[in-house]
């Protein structure tokens, strides 16, 4: 935070490096809350979309502090906003949903975000593949 405080009083914009790295150290330092007012600020604010990895730490960051309805509402908000949040937030809320007993609701949402899957016969063809290789 004291990086972006100094680069307001330099006058210096935000850019997606500062305001990732500030809103990683906020999930990691359990400063949950301030994480998510970075992630909703910085696009009103500033302009700026932060990357799946900064989204995914805030996320991971309420998870870690036991605020798995912010984790789930951060995440929401992400996908609202056109977002990608990373692999790593993706498993910490469907553990924490399947932990929870998560509403289908939920799930679905979390389920929604996941990228498309390859075709089962794609899939069935790169493994035949891979046997053959072995």
């Amino acid at each position: 935070l004291a990086l972006l405080r100094e680069m307001t009083e330099e006058r210096l914009a935000w850019d997606v490096v500062a305001l990732g790295a500030a809103i990683a150290a906020c999930g990691r330092a359990g400063r949950w809350a301030w994480a998510l007012w970075l992630l909703g600020r910085a696009p009103s604010a500033h302009g700026l979309v932060p990357s799946g990895a900064a989204a995914g730490a805030a996320v991971l960051g309420c998870l870690e502090a036991g605020e798995w309805q912010q984790a789930l509402q951060a995440f929401a908000d992400i996908l609202a906003r056109g977002g990608v949040p990373d692999a790593a937030s993706h498993s910490g809320m469907l553990l924490e949903a399947e932990q929870r007993g998560l509403l289908p609701c939920e799930v679905g949402l979390l389920l929604r975000a996941l990228p498309p899957l390859p075709e089962p016969l794609s899939v069935l063809a790169a493994c035949a593949a891979a046997q053959r290789s072995l």
